[in-house]
């Protein structure tokens, strides 16, 4: 376009002065020439492009040459309208929204790029410093379930014997087992839970046993590592409050203290209490925080948990009983001797 224009306009200044069109002034030539050409025949390509004063020669029979100065900023002239030209291309059609899109894309797959991966859902789950594992999955579980069952041989152990240690009537295998749950709940409530409570602001960068054993709960239930406001509360409480009172539990129960009963309903009670609210919270969420395999799902999140409201459901129901029991001997008339 720029160079047709060029060419006109040498045409329509050759019939002005009586000459015939010259040939470099027929032939297209770039835009920058061009508008150089016409400042110095006094035409612009343009309207509103306007010769200055004293651009050409008025003279009749003048040669029309202008002034070396005037063809100088005729060419900046065209310099810096070809730059708007292409500033202004560069916005047709939402180009300035286009390269805020490209530039956003650019730096979410830079973002993607470097997030490290982890074995969590949703997949999508960004979990800034995370840090593998050092110890495989089997070795985690193994560990908690070696400590588990050493605890409830414990109990089962201190239970055993003709009298109980209080001096009460021999103990039957179900309180027995009772006095090994006990303790069990007490170790794992006081450290395993004492741990995340204290730990889950830094638990994705943390290493070591126990920071290894909550990675691999965490396949089955992600909100562990990233400080869940409803699982940081919950397993506070559950470590805080249910794992002294577990342990105080299991002496009582040791002992035959007459509030042992009490306490038995108080804990059980406080455990049925939480893990119903533990999965009725994943559940209003969707079950989107575990991973869908059976293993961790079924094995890990329904299974492990699950415990934790058939035991405590029992416990809870016998110490209803044997509180019943006694209310109901205490309301008994008595009857004076003869």
């Amino acid at each position: 376009m720029g160079g047709g224009l060029g060419g006109a306009q040498g045409a329509l200044a050759a019939a002005h002065y009586g000459r015939k069109p010259r040939p470099h002034l027929t032939k297209p030539r770039p835009l920058g020439r061009s508008l150089a050409d016409s400042a110095l025949v006094g035409h612009a390509p343009w309207p509103h492009i306007a010769p200055a004063a004293g651009a050409t020669n008025q003279r009749r029979g003048g040669r029309g040459r202008a002034a070396p100065p005037l063809a100088g900023r005729a060419v900046a002239r065209c310099d810096w309208l070809r730059a708007r030209a292409g500033a202004g291309a560069g916005g047709v059609g939402g180009s300035g929204e286009r390269g805020e899109r490209d530039g956003a894309a650019e730096r979410g797959g830079v973002a993607m790029a470097t997030r490290t991966p982890h074995p969590y859902w949703p997949p999508s789950l960004a979990l800034p410093g995370y840090v593998r594992a050092a110890r495989p999955g089997w070795q985690c579980a193994g560990a908690v379930g070696a400590a588990g069952a050493a605890l409830l041989a414990l109990g089962w152990a201190l239970g055993g014997g003709a009298r109980g240690a209080g001096g009460g009537a021999r103990r039957s295998p179900a309180r027995r087992l009772a006095l090994g749950w006990f303790l069990m709940c007490s170790g794992i409530h006081g450290l395993l839970e004492g741990f995340f409570s204290l730990r889950h602001g830094d638990l994705p960068a943390a290493t070591g046993l126990l920071a290894d054993i909550w990675k691999e709960y965490a396949k089955a239930d992600s909100r562990y590592m990233t400080s869940d406001d409803f699982t940081v509360v919950m397993e506070t409480v559950t470590a805080w409050a249910w794992g002294p009172l577990s342990f105080l539990t299991f002496l009582a129960l040791l002992r035959h203290h007459p509030a042992r009963f009490v306490l038995q309903l108080l804990v059980s009670l406080g455990q049925l209490y939480g893990d119903v609210l533990y999965f009725a919270t994943e559940a209003r969420a969707g079950w989107v925080h575990s991973d869908p395999r059976p293993f961790y799902f079924w094995g890990y999140f329904v299974g492990l948990n699950g415990l934790w409201l058939l035991v405590p459901g029992l416990l809870l129901a016998d110490a209803c009983r044997q509180l019943a029991t006694a209310q109901r001997a205490l309301d008994r008339p008595r009857h004076k001797a003869h």
